[in-house]
């Protein structure tokens, strides 16, 4: 093959490589979330909104001593979201017990919002992502059990509120924003 012909292909490779950079400013995010991938060789970090973008890298599953208290996850810095996509920064490990605190991640890249969660600690989601909004959907009653909705998708963030869908144990479904959650995997947040 020709040095021209390479060198063409190399250039054509380059350009579909340019990460989404342009995000709409309704799905503008400030929160923190935790990868949630059963995968053992972690969760795929792109360099877009989809499956067809490049790797940026992998977080890992877990770390810590999985024999002592099962790992945690890596934790990271929620910036954007588009078409089910989380965009991230500052991913880290080490955040709890005796590991030092490390950035394996700096950003930004996206990675699917289905393998990420955090624990939402309302007791309603509001009708809007405004501090003054409605908030008429109650999940505080006996059906929500202690441990509070498990997060079932995602479908929106503006600021710190995320517009996300949620279940109880018996099986009953709520949708609405909050913006109380907690990333942490030890301990409630303040």
């Amino acid at each position: 093959m020709s040095f021209l012909v390479r060198l063409t292909f190399a250039i054509v490779a380059a350009l579909s490589v340019v990460p989404v950079s342009a995000i709409e400013p309704d799905q503008i995010c400030d929160f923190y979330a935790f990868t949630l991938d059963s995968d053992p060789a972690g969760t795929n970090v792109r360099a877009g909104p989809g499956i067809n973008f490049p790797v940026l890298s992998v977080l890992p599953q877990a770390y810590g001593s999985l024999e002592f208290d099962g790992g945690f996850a890596p934790e990271f810095h929620v910036i954007g979201f588009s078409n089910g996509w989380f965009e991230i920064e500052a991913a880290s490990v080490g955040l709890y017990g005796d590991a030092e605190q490390t950035t394996i991640f700096e950003g930004p890249g996206w990675i699917s919002s289905r393998l990420a969660s955090f624990y939402i600690e309302d007791l309603t989601l509001a009708a809007a992502p405004e501090a003054g909004a409605t908030r008429d959907v109650d999940i505080s009653g006996d059906n929500w059990q202690f441990d509070g909705p498990t997060l079932k998708a995602v479908h929106g963030c503006q600021g710190d509120f995320v517009d996300v869908t949620v279940a109880n144990a018996a099986g009953d479904i709520a949708r609405g924003w909050t913006n109380n959650i907690c990333a942490s995997q030890v301990t409630t947040c303040p």
